[in-house]
């Protein structure tokens, strides 16, 4: 049987509704139809006897192991190509079949133009897959996150840890020196150091004890500082602590500088309000004012300011109280009668309401 001619061979490819192209097996175009020229922006002579390659983006081997596989297989293999159209690369669902040439086996590759609609609903899948890849990579990113907030949380629980237990062996070497020194100026100061110590111990116990690492309530740690002085200068039973103060939340930079401040006010209510035997109570309160703005006062009602021998000592941490105060960002007022008001207005809102 007479082979049919070629016009009539390209009439047929030009009939049919697909992009079509008859490839050898090294992928050289032996005929293209009317309606892959027309895709490809090309004509013929610009594609006969060219290879396929030079208008796929897709990676050479990939698109040779296609045709390889079609080749050897005895139906149409279905696949994806990436082709390069005047108007950019455009990805086209693909079939590839061997069909018998004249003199060698060519390979048929029909692909199949999708419509608007298509096309429209493929760009969406397409981009769904691209949010489902940027969630993943969010919630990876989260994870991490977490992570290294707990790894840090730990961090920091074993410096508060650390700090705590190294003024904790700072105050028993106080507590060694003292026994050794009876009543005077050496045994005094002794004392108000270790006070000073242990108030920034309760700042890191406080810190250690809680979940949040990095605040302290200071309507928690005010009353235990002040028991703690009255402890420690054996005031126990002979002087009293009130408190009423509202829940207040510091940063642990601003909590140390106001727990040594405290405990200034408080040491010298226990030793100078109070002399001898004399018992009273020491009064912790805290409030708001219009602005938010917190005010903390510390009074006694004790004997009030005398100046005695005790004098310079006295001034001395007053002195200290009001570099504090200065640290805080507060305004300090100290007076008397009767006994000793120490208030401390802030001149901002507490750190929880920043």
């Amino acid at each position: 049987m007479q082979a049919a001619p070629a016009n009539a061979c390209q009439n047929v490819l030009d009939a049919l509704p697909d992009p079509l192209l008859l490839l050898d097996e090294r992928a050289r175009v032996r005929a293209v139809n009317a309606r892959a020229r027309s895709l490809l922006g090309r004509r013929a002579d610009e594609l006969l006897e060219r290879s396929a390659l030079e208008f796929l983006a897709d990676e050479p081997q990939l698109v040779l192991s296609f045709l390889r596989q079609a080749s050897g297989s005895g139906a149409a293999l279905p696949g994806k190509l990436t082709l390069l159209t005047p108007q950019g690369p455009t990805v086209v669902g693909a079939y590839a079949a061997a069909v018998a040439g004249a003199d060698e086996r060519l390979i048929m590759l029909r692909w199949v133009e999708q419509p608007a609609a298509s096309r429209l609903f493929r760009a969406l899948e397409e981009r769904l897959i691209d949010l489902r890849a940027e969630l993943q990579e969010e919630r990876r990113r989260r994870t991490e996150m977490r992570e290294a907030l707990a790894e840090r949380d730990t961090l920091l629980n074993e410096v508060h840890h650390r700090v705590r237990n190294n003024l904790q062996v700072i105050t028993s070497f106080l507590n060694l020196q003292m026994s050794k020194h009876g009543p005077g100026v050496v045994r005094e100061a002794l004392r108000e150091a270790q006070a000073r110590i242990q108030a920034l111990a309760l700042v890191h116990n406080q810190l250690y004890s809680e979940s949040n690492l990095d605040r302290i309530d200071v309507a928690q740690l005010l009353p235990r500082l002040a028991q703690n002085v009255v402890k420690i200068y054996g005031a126990t039973g002979r002087v009293e602590v009130s408190a009423a103060l509202f829940s207040w939340s510091l940063s642990v930079a601003r909590a140390s500088p106001l727990a040594l401040l405290a405990t200034e006010a408080v040491t010298n209510a226990v030793r100078h309000g109070f002399p001898g035997e004399r018992s009273g109570t020491i009064t912790l309160e805290a409030w708001r004012s219009e602005d938010e703005r917190p005010t903390l006062r510390i009074a006694d009602d004790g004997v009030g300011m005398p100046v005695g021998q005790d004098g310079a000592q006295r001034s001395i941490g007053l002195d200290v109280m009001r570099a504090l105060a200065a640290q805080l960002d507060a305004r300090l007022d100290i007076r008397s009668g009767p006994g000793v008001v120490v208030e401390l207005a802030f001149n901002a809102a507490d750190d929880e309401r920043r």
